[in-house]
């Protein structure tokens, strides 16, 4: 009987063992990868007190660096700071390129159409495929619109179709779609900046593009846009679709509150309200002195008159007449008369 209770005993002791190795054993699956492995090997060390270090420690650091590529990590990190702005880069060669072209401002890319320099390769060549190839890659999904850079789809989307508008002007509250375009309103706007100067009458702009519609329309007399209706042509679609609008579909949005009579255009109820009700007179003859509330009305005066060529005469071709009637003496110099 002893002997079967001994054995009883033993029986349940091995149970017991069985029980709570196979708990700990779930307890150490529920636990993360990594945090086993430490365990295990904090668990060899201790066994292995006898053991040389040296192999222990070799194959701990390659488990290390095994886990550290898994997480998508590098053990030994570098990073290149720049002393200017404190971007951070992880190459040298990063670093280098950055400083010639943000800080030192270096353009070694020349484009051969045009003359524009780059700080990078990869600029110039999206340059030539956009501006010169006129290449557009990028479509959007809205209106079919298509780009040349994915950058320019992005903000259209943005702006045309999502109608955000992230960046607001601290003058005035307008709010625009991108930060390149904010820039640009505040230095012609607000600060009253005009950088681009015109080559052939000297007029200068706040902004590149207005430069070149300025030549485009006055100087070269380019008139891209037709008329459907009337073969009207137009140097700007704006100006085509107000033409259509008032001309051809009859359209008076704008409403004088003084005297009920409808424009079409903003400008034309301004004149109208100046001119009509206020009674101004901007407009002055050189030559007689007289005033007219438009420039096309003074136009008109001296186009009907011998005014026209004696400002041609006395301005441009700067002659001196000199005509005598009795004992009056007339002299005409710069388009003033002296009697």
């Amino acid at each position: 009987m002893e002997l079967k209770q001994e054995s009883e005993e033993e029986g349940s002791v091995d149970h017991e063992v069985l029980r709570s190795t196979s708990s700990r054993a779930k307890e150490e699956c529920q636990v993360p990868l990594h945090q086993v492995r430490v365990k295990e090997e904090k668990g060899q060390k201790e066994d292995d007190e006898g053991e040389e270090d040296s192999n222990d420690h070799s194959e701990s650091e390659d488990g290390d660096g095994q886990d550290l590529k898994n997480e998508g990590l590098t053990k030994k990190t570098k990073s290149f700071r720049c002393k200017e702005c404190n971007k951070v880069f992880g190459r040298a060669d990063r670093l280098k390129v950055h400083i010639s072209t943000v800080h030192l401002k270096e353009k070694k890319f020349e484009c051969d159409e045009c003359d524009k320099t780059f700080g990078h390769l990869s600029h110039i060549k999206l340059h030539v495929s956009t501006v010169h190839l006129k290449e557009r890659n990028f479509k959007c999904n809205d209106c079919d619109k298509m780009f040349g850079r994915a950058a320019h789809l992005k903000a259209h989307v943005s702006t045309v179709h999502l109608k955000e508008r992230k960046f607001k002007c601290d003058e005035c509250d307008k709010a625009f779609g991108e930060a390149g375009n904010l820039k640009k309103h505040v230095s012609t706007v607000h600060l009253k900046e005009k950088n681009f100067k015109c080559d052939e009458c000297g007029k200068t702009f706040g902004r590149a593009d207005y430069l070149k519609q300025h030549i485009s329309l006055v100087h070269l007399k380019e008139r891209k846009f037709k008329c459907g209706e009337c073969d009207k042509t137009f140097g700007q679609a704006g100006d085509l679709k107000t033409h259509v609008s008032t001309v051809h579909l009859k359209k008076r949005k704008f409403e004088c509150y003084e005297c009920d009579v409808t424009f079409g255009q903003a400008g034309n109820l301004k004149q109208h309200v100046s001119t009509v009700h206020m009674k101004e007179k901007n407009f002055k003859c050189d030559e007689c002195g007289k005033t007219f509330g438009r420039s096309g009305t003074l136009k008109s005066h001296v186009e009907r008159t011998s005014h026209l060529k004696i400002h041609v005469s006395n301005v441009h071709l700067k002659k001196k007449n000199f005509k005598t009637s009795n004992a009056m003496y007339v002299t005409r110099r710069w388009g003033k008369q002296f009697i």
